[in-house]
């Protein structure tokens, strides 16, 4: 019986173990399948990992180039607040000389009008010594006109009596 026993006993063992092993080709198989799975997740995970810090670099690179941009924002709108005031300043620089020559203006207007003013003046006293020249010019002509009167007739009739005036 023992044999017996034993045989059943080998024979169940055998089968236990044909059992067994199939059970652990199944189960080399199932973590196989875990394992590739396993590998394709993180592969996957690897993949979308990558992705992210893909994009994290571009949005760095993004943010970056946004800070450049604002500080170059910033100093052009500095820039051109300088270029503003400086225009400012030479256009009141500009007024300045403007009014300047709007008064120096005004002043040889004043003087050109003394000017027309002393011209007139003077005119119209080389007016009046034309005609005060004219005036005397006349008197002189008529007491020239007498005198050669006077000489013409010493020259023919000798000279005149002595008058008694009394």
């Amino acid at each position: 019986m023992t044999t017996r026993n034993d045989a059943g006993i080998a024979a169940t063992l055998a089968v236990m173990d044909k059992q067994h092993a199939e059970d652990l080709a199944v189960i080399d198989e199932e973590i196989r399948k875990a394992e590739e799975e396993y590998n394709n997740y993180i592969n996957r995970l690897d993949g979308i990992l990558q992705t992210a810090k893909d994009a994290l670099a571009i949005a760095d690179g993004t943010y970056r180039v946004l800070l450049s941009v604002d500080g170059a924002i910033t100093n052009f709108g500095n820039a051109l607040a300088g270029y503003v005031a400086y225009q400012d300043q030479q256009k009141a620089l500009l007024q300045s000389q403007v009014d300047m020559v709007s008064m120096k203006n005004s002043s040889l207007q004043l003087t050109v009008e003394q000017v027309n003013a002393g011209a007139e003046a003077l005119a119209a006293e080389v007016r009046q010594m034309k005609e005060e020249l004219k005036a005397g010019n006349l008197a002189i002509a008529s007491n020239t006109l007498q005198t050669a009167k006077v000489l013409s007739q010493w020259d023919g009739d000798g000279q005149p009596e002595t008058r008694n005036v009394a």
